[in-house]
């Protein structure tokens, strides 16, 4: 019997009755608790036939480019999708979803374009060890995001996250040690996803949007009608600049 992690490209195609053709460009990796909300919020951004899938996901295609929309959260969901897509070939990966503020240069409104993750979950260090500095976005991808970011005047702001798998388990003296060590966010999926994507030859990048502010003493479970509308923008933003970015991406 072949073990999971013995699994190669022609497994994975035989086991998900796949052609290469049918692998998608794209995966866009959505981390949220609302899973359902999620997937919604994309379906209309594809031309034509929309699938959902088994992957908890929908198969589309935008500027002719074959993309999938994945509803995760945390690390072991992200991992689940995004393994066997990239070791079947999915070329790009885009991690989307929510972060904590760590650091006075975030606000409300803003994104974060995710220059490194690094790993506070049991997950991504099994594909790639963690590298000093974090698992790094791909520079390329990050600077054609930043550009589109500027193009549109949406605000942003660039660094480091965390990627935990135990949020409820912050207080105020583990976020001090991760403001100490520089970084701008914590999230749950992008260290994993870019350790993924590194392991079988993908290119990744991510771009989260605020939920709740940390050094603030904010939390999720308070929103004010402000912070909710504000943040439901900010993810139709976030869509259309991903949705451009797939454009020039593929391009040429």
């Amino acid at each position: 019997m072949t073990l999971y992690g013995e699994l190669q490209r022609a497994d994975w195609l035989r086991l998900k009755s796949l052609e290469p053709a049918d692998v998608p460009d794209v995966l866009i990796l959505h981390g949220e608790w609302g899973l359902a909300g999620a997937l919604e919020r994309w379906r209309s951004a594809f031309a034509g036939e929309v699938c959902d899938t088994e992957w908890n996901a929908l198969l589309g295609t935008h500027a002719g480019v074959d993309v999938m929309v994945a509803g995760v959260f945390g690390s072991p969901m992200a991992a689940f999708v995004a393994h066997p897509l990239c070791q079947m070939g999915t070329q790009l990966v885009v991690q989307t979803g929510y972060f904590g503020g760590l650091s006075p240069t975030v606000d409300y409104g803003d994104v974060l374009l995710v220059t490194h993750a690094d790993c506070h979950d049991g997950v991504a260090p099994s594909y790639v060890s963690c590298p000093p500095d974090g698992y790094a976005a791909e520079p390329g991808l990050l600077a054609r995001m930043r550009r589109i970011c500027t193009r549109k005047e949406l605000p942003f702001a660039q660094g480091k996250v965390i990627s935990t798998d135990a949020v409820l388990t912050e207080d105020l003296a583990k976020i001090r040690r991760w403001q100490e060590r520089g970084f701008v966010g914590v999230d749950m999926e992008t260290a994993t996803t870019f350790s993924v994507a590194h392991a079988y030859g993908s290119q990744a990048v991510a771009i989260l949007n605020l939920s709740d502010h940390l050094d603030r003493g904010d939390s999720f479970f308070e929103y004010t009608d402000e912070r909710r509308q504000l943040e439901a923008n900010t993810d139709m933003a976030i869509r259309d600049v991903i949705l451009e970015f797939i454009e020039e991406s593929f391009s040429s």
